[in-house]
């Protein structure tokens, strides 16, 4: 028992540690809003890193104690990344990373080739001798 309060007392001192850098060390109560958005950015920081997998759920109670944010902005995060093709929200079950589809994967691919080469084309077309 002791052990996993030493656990919990560790993510809380750690959530702590993280909302004092974010919000600095006087304002311990930001806003919800901001709240959300420093859960956002964790969680993109963590789909960058590769912390989850396609189609893992994500538990928005965990979520909340790990943090240390209540639920309702760490809903507020799920909910922007949803927006943003992220995760999905499945009312009544919870959150989950999306797991997008081979023809989503190759289209995502085709567009990045075709982006970088128009951009090369138009920095070989547009230079000049001081790019050089």
């Amino acid at each position: 028992m002791y052990a996993t309060s030493m656990k919990g007392d560790m993510a809380l001192a750690t959530a702590d540690s993280c909302l004092r850098r974010v919000y600095g060390e006087t304002d311990m109560s930001p806003r919800p809003e901001r709240r959300a958005e420093w859960v956002h950015q964790e969680m993109l920081r963590r789909f960058v890193s590769g912390q989850y997998r396609f189609g893992e759920r994500i538990s928005v109670k965990e979520l909340s104690a790990e943090t240390g944010v209540s639920r309702q902005p760490v809903m507020t995060a799920m909910l922007k990344l949803s927006l943003g093709g992220f995760v999905k929200i499945r009312p009544q079950v919870g959150c989950e990373v999306i797991t997008p589809t081979s023809s989503e994967i190759t289209d995502f691919f085709l567009m990045f080739a075709r982006m970088e080469s128009l951009m090369a084309e138009l920095a070989a077309t547009r230079k000049t001798r001081e790019h050089i």
